[in-house]
């Protein structure tokens, strides 16, 4: 049987891959894994220390012979067959889906391993930049995106609206995600970043920043910037975000406009970059 390990915010994911009579779709979900996520796979040399390595989570594709479909009668959709889960880490899906669904299997993995640790998936951009990161967080439209497109010469963004924070030996790191997102040049890998400082982004004329004391504003921002997979997961996440306010002291109002060189000025002014 074939198998991949992907390395994702830490945790080591399995995926299995049966064998099948069908061999394109089998073909070509491997195919698109190794395309799309190739910074996330352990190298071959990997395997041979498997053994002695702890297994987070296994995907397991298989060939399903029926795609079985459910309409939902007053709206006329129809859904097919996803995934179901074996037992507490072993999860079976099939050929048949696509390379979106899978990046949505892995995050419903990965917030259930992260719901057992101490972390959290985030929306945010985010740039690495003397040897941490900074983060960006804000609604639709308030310039995440513009931030990394202004600052990519000068810095390495690692995401464009997604990031995972983790706490590891009371120290806290970002990893970036899987997804591809809508600014798809970003480069995604497996690595660790720690965690320098969070920035809350507001369009203003003028370009400053200023450090957050209110606790209470904080918290209702990362509420906001949360990325849930279900509600079952909201009471758990929501006491992450309270530790992590109490632990992490690093947040900010960033001010700017869309004048590049005005924000470049800032940060470097501030000897960020």
């Amino acid at each position: 049987m074939k198998s991949i390990f992907l390395s994702i915010a830490g945790f080591l994911i399995k995926l299995e891959f049966e064998d099948t009579e069908y061999l394109f779709n089998k073909n070509q979900i491997i195919f698109t894994i190794k395309k799309f996520l190739s910074n996330f796979i352990e190298l071959p040399n990997f395997k041979l220390r498997s053994n002695n390595i702890k297994i987070d989570y296994i995907i397991r594709f298989e060939e399903s012979l029926i795609v079985k479909t459910l309409k939902h009668i007053s709206s006329e959709e129809f859904f097919i067959n996803f995934y179901k889960k074996k037992s507490n880490n072993v999860i079976k899906t099939y050929y048949h889906i696509s390379f979106l669904h899978l990046q949505l299997l892995l995050k419903n993995v990965i917030q259930k391993l992260l719901n057992n640790s101490d972390g959290f998936f985030l929306h945010a951009s985010g740039f690495y930049v003397n040897d941490g990161v900074l983060l960006f967080l804000g609604k639709s439209g308030s310039g995440k995106s513009t931030i990394i497109k202004i600052l990519r010469d000068h810095t390495f963004p690692i995401a464009d609206d997604s990031v995972i924070i983790k706490r590891e030996k009371n120290n806290y790191f970002v990893y970036q995600t899987h997804f591809i997102e809508k600014e798809s040049w970003v480069i995604k890998k497996k690595d660790k970043y720690v965690l320098k400082s969070i920035f809350i982004l507001h369009k203003s004329k003028r370009c400053f920043f200023s450090k957050i004391k209110d606790r209470k504003e904080v918290f209702k921002k990362l509420l906001e910037s949360l990325l849930l997979s279900n509600k079952k997961n909201n009471k758990i996440q929501y006491k992450k975000i309270v530790d992590f306010i109490m632990d992490f002291e690093n947040f900010y109002h960033l001010y700017f406009n869309n004048s590049p060189n005005k924000l470049i000025e800032l940060f470097r002014k501030e000897k960020i970059i």
